[in-house]
């Protein structure tokens, strides 16, 4: 598995990360910078896993945090990523 770093804070960018990522594998690591909107990332991540019924989950690593999604969570009508989240 190998992790994709998102630096660029839009939706489409984040899209196609995790696009790419899941050309390797169901289950995805994505390292984040924290500048990055938790909520252009929610939606990126919500968006990207509807279209993608095989994406199992989504780990997001953030400055030495992280915190791991899955695909019931994520998928949810209240999935919000926040700060919290991360330890």
């Amino acid at each position: 598995m190998r992790t994709r770093n998102v630096r660029t804070a839009t939706k489409s960018s984040i899209d196609n990360n995790i696009r790419d990522a899941k050309k390797q594998a169901d289950s995805i690591v994505i390292r984040i910078d924290p500048e990055i909107s938790l909520d252009v990332l929610s939606d990126a991540i919500q968006d990207r896993v509807l279209r993608t019924p095989t994406i199992t989950d989504i780990t997001l690593i953030m400055q030495g945090r992280d915190v791991t999604y899955l695909r019931e969570q994520i998928v949810s009508d209240e999935f919000k990523i926040q700060p919290e989240d991360f330890r």
